[in-house]
């Protein structure tokens, strides 16, 4: 299908979370069906995050901002000195697809097919400067990760190529976990521990809950030194565990009674479906993508944004058996279209669609 085929998955950072572990699993499924997949990083941190069977180029060794002329000059060079690709997958940032763009025009050889792959909610990106609509609007298709992000799309350009792409999930790596025991009170968090996710609001909601939780926070990111202080200044030390990053944490953990989330934001976070492939009931803001996967009282429950009382309120119910307790194998079931296998299928073919277009 993708014999000879090269690709650029376009990025503008990367280091650890849920795009980078999404990259991680199609890159090297693409190559086995006979793609030639390059991953392009524009500004490089020095983490190593990228697949070993797969070819790296991180284009700018050091931090700082850079313009968007800056960025389609780097991609100019890369492509002159490294050759032109078939497909581009602009991926994360709206402003990929523009320089994707820009950078073809510079090069002008032959064609080349631009598939734009949003992993946030677009007016998030346009909100803090990286490319809206009219940036997408430059792309032969965009791959969305959920139904509300395909509406908005259609809704600005109903002539758009669109097509809803899922995160792959190994379920073969998330065990199915036994059903809560109640009085083993325990939640857990997995992700980035940037200002987005709102771990502050699970802090203060655990500080609040009239039973004593545990709560696990497996991530890394700048917000660390300011939530171990909350967690001092709310005297929880006892209750709260900083456990750093962790590549697979569905292998290792057990007893865990449910899976929280706090964003202002998301788009279709892969930990909560990973946590739910695991068997563990997701309580979460209503997020993109979250509230398109969570049935309160099936596999999980929803509470308003940054609202740590009612968050609270949910803690206690469950302790005092007065919201139900999502089954495992319910929870797992929520998820099944999720599966790795028939994901990376179908994102292959829809590659293919676009390049035969």
């Amino acid at each position: 299908m993708l014999t000879n085929i090269h690709i650029d998955i376009l990025l503008p950072i990367g280091g650890q979370g849920g795009v980078e572990n999404v990259v991680n699993k199609i890159a090297p499924y693409l190559q086995k069906q006979g793609a030639c997949v390059r991953v392009v990083q524009f500004v490089w941190s020095g983490i190593h995050w990228v697949h070993e069977s797969l070819a790296f180029y991180p284009l700018v060794n050091d931090g700082g901002e850079y313009s968007s002329e800056q960025l389609i000059g780097h991609y100019t060079g890369f492509m002159t000195h490294q050759g032109k690709p078939d497909i581009i997958l602009a991926t994360a940032w709206p402003l990929m697809t523009l320089v994707a763009q820009e950078s073809l025009k510079r090069l002008n050889k032959g064609t080349c097919k631009i598939i734009s792959w949003p992993h946030q909610s677009i007016d998030v990106y346009a909100s803090t400067g990286c490319g809206g609509m009219e940036y997408l609007a430059l792309s032969d298709a965009i791959f969305a990760l959920n139904q509300k992000t395909y509406n908005m799309i259609k809704a600005h350009n109903k002539d758009c190529k669109v097509f809803i792409v899922k995160n792959p999930v190994n379920f073969t790596q998330c065990p199915i976990q036994p059903a809560w025991i109640t009085k083993d009170r325990t939640l857990l968090f997995v992700g980035r521990l940037a200002a987005q996710k709102r771990v502050d609001i699970i802090l203060e909601a655990v500080s609040l809950a009239k039973d004593t939780w545990k709560l696990i926070l497996i991530g890394e990111g700048e917000e660390e030194g300011t939530l171990q202080e909350l967690v001092r200044f709310l005297h929880i030390e006892r209750q709260v565990y900083f456990m750093g990053w962790i590549d697979n944490p569905w292998e290792t953990i057990s007893g865990i009674s449910a899976f929280v989330m706090a964003s202002d934001y998301e788009c279709l976070p892969l930990s909560a479906i990973e946590s739910l492939a695991s068997g563990i009931p997701v309580i979460s803001t209503p997020v993109d993508g979250i509230i398109e996967i969570i049935k309160p009282g099936i596999n999980g429950f929803l509470y308003p944004l940054k609202d740590s009382r009612r968050l609270a309120d949910i803690l206690d119910a469950m302790a005092d058996g007065i919201l139900p307790v999502p089954a495992p194998e319910a929870c797992r079931e929520s998820v099944m279209d999720f599966e790795e296998t028939e994901v990376l299928c179908v994102f292959a073919k829809n590659l293919v669609e676009v390049l035969n277009k």
